[in-house]
């Protein structure tokens, strides 16, 4: 796939292990450092402490889910682009109700998960 232009740093948010534990890999196989959480209240201290460039969030989780996790960092005063991941049918809408920059569908294409952390990725 090649190098990306910017290796930011990477949070992925979702309560299915093989599907965080897959999509890690693929973006630490592009050079991505990555952080994972398995819901959105375990996020929400990785977001500040590690202060992440883009967060790769499930909308549908226990504990705290995509929507809930969304308003609270926006309630902290916190601007990150929100790269939405879910199987619903209803991706694109539910990305527009979180103030989503972007959204990919479940199950994803790995080039276009890939083509949008870029797109998403600052630049230096």
């Amino acid at each position: 796939m090649g190098e990306p232009r910017h290796v930011c740093r990477i949070l992925v948010v979702d309560d299915d292990a093989y599907v965080r534990d897959t999509i890690q890999d693929i973006l630490e196989a592009e050079g991505y450092p990555v952080k994972t959480a398995e819901h959105g209240a375990a996020a929400l201290p990785i977001v500040e402490g590690d202060q992440p460039e883009i967060v790769v969030l499930d909308m549908r989780m226990p504990v705290m889910d995509g929507w809930d996790f969304a308003k609270e960092i926006k309630d902290r005063g916190i601007t990150i682009p929100i790269l939405v991941l879910t199987a619903a049918q209803n991706a694109e809408t539910w990305a527009r109700e979180i103030g989503a920059a972007d959204f990919v569908a479940k199950p994803f294409d790995l080039i276009d998960l890939l083509a949008k952390v870029q797109r998403l990725c600052p630049p230096d």
